[in-house]
C-alpha cells in the first residue's frame, strides 16, 4: 500500500475510534462499575493487524488524547485512568505482534487494559480494596475482547481486497 494511502486510512480509523470512544461513554451504560465494551479497540486491532506496531501505538495515543480533549478531561484523573489501560493494552499488542492471532491478542489486551485501569484507580483514589473487582473485570473483559476481535476480523475481511 502506498504510504499516503496508508496514512489516510489510519487517520480515518483513528477518527472512527475517537467517535466510538465518545459515543460509547455517552450511551452504553449497561455494564457495572462504569465499564465499557471497548468498541474503539476494534480499530486499534484493525490497524495492528493490517499495518503494525508503530501505527497502532500512534492510533491509541491519539485516540486517548483527542477523545479526552473533546470530552474536557485531558490531564484529569479519567484521562490518566484511560491512558493506563490503553498503554498496557498497546504494550501487549506490541509484544504479541506477529506472534498471536487477532482473537488471542484481543482477549489478552482486554484483560490487561482492565488491569491497567484498576491499578490507576487504586493509585489515584488510594483504594487498594477495589482489587477484589479483578475477577469480575477479567470475566467482563473476555467477552468484550472476543466481540471487538470478531468485529475487527469482519472489517479486515471486507477491506482486505481494497489494497
Amino acid at each position: 500500500m502506498k504510504p499516503l494511502k496508508k496514512e489516510i486510512f489510519t487517520a480515518l480509523l483513528c477518527a472512527f475510534a475517537i467517535l466510538l470512544n465518545i459515543l460509547e461513554g455517552q450511551f452504553f451504560h449497561f455494564l457495572p462499575y462504569g465499564l465499557k465494551i471497548g468498541l474503539a479497540n476494534i480499530f486499534a486491532l484493525v490497524v495492528w493487524q493490517k499495518y503494525g506496531r508503530k501505527e497502532v501505538l500512534l492510533l491509541n495515543l491519539l485516540r486517548v488524547v483527542i477523545a479526552s480533549l473533546l470530552k474536557g478531561t485531558l490531564f484529569a484523573i479519567p484521562f490518566w485512568i484511560s491512558l493506563s489501560g490503553v498503554a498496557l493494552a498497546t504494550l501487549t499488542l506490541l509484544l504479541l505482534y506477529k506472534k498471536a492471532t487477532l482473537f488471542f491478542a484481543s482477549l489478552i489486551a482486554a484483560v490487561v487494559h482492565n488491569c491497567g485501569q484498576l491499578l490507576a484507580v487504586m493509585y489515584f483514589y488510594h483504594q487498594a480494596n477495589i482489587a477484589v473487582l479483578l475477577p469480575v473485570l477479567v470475566l467482563i473483559a473476555l467477552p468484550c475482547g472476543f466481540l471487538t476481535a470478531w468485529i475487527a476480523a469482519e472489517i479486515l475481511k471486507r477491506i482486505g481486497h481494497y489494497d
